[in-house]
């Protein structure tokens, strides 16, 4: 069942139950999950049904955030719909899940207690390390990430065959452009990622290689990702939303469209 027919059901049963408050939530995320469906004009993926969910939790965060406090009609609203909101949101991970997939992940590689000496045991540096040495599953992250965000740099290792660190001040993009390109021809790659923190005018560009890469060759057969970390919170990237942040002309248009 997709999201939209889960959400349609949800409402039609709060209706019988004579339950606006819920209605009303469920039909404002019913609304929001049909909208990206006319965009796309195509069934969404579970990503982009969670990728909607996600973004109205955030902008009901973001109300109550700019909300005078004595409007607390529309901060309760915004509570409720959040709560109603994230029963269709994708499970996250808890603190004590963290924790063991961190344990886990140094587990893995035969570290105790790790120190700044082991950091070359958890991941390379793109730039010194040998195009065949890859696998099915590579992940590129900013070279602060590991320091900044440990907790969402755990759960992206724990998914991840070989990981890379990259630093975009230090290194041109060109340059991680044509190293990356040269791993892609081996043939082993199936997944790539990137992975920076969020704010980082140097890390942004690491989110633009993939189109890069995709004007060189054909990557139809690799799934390419891009993630922000942020408070231990992944965040995943979709393709027109990097599009944007590099066209600022057009995204202003948008979002006075949408004024």
């Amino acid at each position: 069942m997709s999201k939209i027919d889960e959400v349609r059901s949800e409402m039609m049963a709060a209706m019988k139950a004579h339950d606006k408050e819920r209605k009303d939530a469920l039909s404002a995320l019913l609304t929001a999950l049909k909208n990206k469906f006319i965009d796309k004009r195509a069934d969404l993926t579970e990503e982009e049904e969670n990728d909607v969910v996600l973004r109205e939790i955030k902008l009901a965060k973001e109300t109550i955030d700019t909300t005078p406090a004595d409007r607390t009609d529309i901060i309760d609203e915004c509570k409720a719909r959040i709560t109603v909101f994230e029963e269709f949101a994708p499970k996250m991970m808890d603190e004590a899940e963290i924790t063991a997939t961190i344990k886990e992940v140094l587990a893995g590689l035969g570290i105790d207690a790790p120190t700044a000496k082991d950091k070359g045991k958890i991941m390379k540096e793109l730039m010194k390390t040998n195009v065949y040495d890859v696998g099915e599953s590579v992940l590129i992250v900013g070279s602060c990430l590991p320091d900044m965000e440990p907790e969402g740099f755990a759960q992206l290792c724990a998914s991840s065959g070989h990981v890379f660190e990259l630093c975009l001040e230090q290194t041109h993009i060109n340059m991680a452009i044509t190293k990356i390109s040269a791993m892609l021809y081996t043939g082993k790659i199936r997944t790539l990622r990137f992975a920076t923190v969020d704010r980082s005018p140097h890390c942004v560009q690491m989110h633009y290689i993939q189109n890069e890469l995709r004007r060189m060759m054909d990557l139809s057969a690799v799934t390419i990702e891009n993630y922000v970390v942020e408070n231990g919170k992944l965040t995943k990237l979709s393709p027109e939303l990097i599009y944007l942040s590099k066209h600022l002309g057009e995204l202003s248009r948008r979002m006075n469209e949408n004024v």
